[in-house]
């Protein structure tokens, strides 16, 4: 089967449907299932954002995956501002994060000479990472 018309067709197990109608369809989960996501999914959104382009192939970024119970109870703590939480109650139910740092640009010399502070690119860099990851 193929898309015809732009129509969403379901092949097998998987659904077909055209980019434009993936990014009219996307969403945002929040509500989780209660039980962990497997190392394997975890990795394939740390590869879908580390595949993403970035200015100079400079790739400026770190994915620090956080699943451990532990460790996301301190992170959920450290959401919070003022008294009031960072984020939606729903935090405390997801079942891991990935949470992607800026890092220094890793650029060749003569392209840090030739464009100057190749370091400004980074944060729209990873916010298409964080896209990728999304579209996963």
């Amino acid at each position: 089967m193929a898309v015809e018309n732009n129509e969403i067709v379901k092949i097998g197990g998987m659904i077909k449907m055209t980019f434009q109608e993936m990014l009219k369809k996307r969403e945002s989960c929040r509500a989780f299932a209660d039980r962990p996501v497997s190392k394997e999914d975890l990795m394939k959104l740390v590869e879908a954002g580390r595949l993403s382009p970035s200015g100079c192939n400079a790739q400026p970024w770190k994915f620090i995956i956080v699943d451990e119970p532990g460790a996301k109870e301190k992170l959920c703590d450290a959401l919070v501002v003022d008294g009031g939480a960072t984020g939606a109650p729903f935090r405390k139910q997801v079942p891991a994060f990935v949470i992607l740092v800026e890092q220094p640009a890793k650029v060749m010399p003569f392209v840090k000479e030739h464009y100057g502070d190749t370091q400004r690119f980074a944060q729209g860099d990873i916010g298409m990472a964080a896209m990728n990851m999304c579209y996963q």
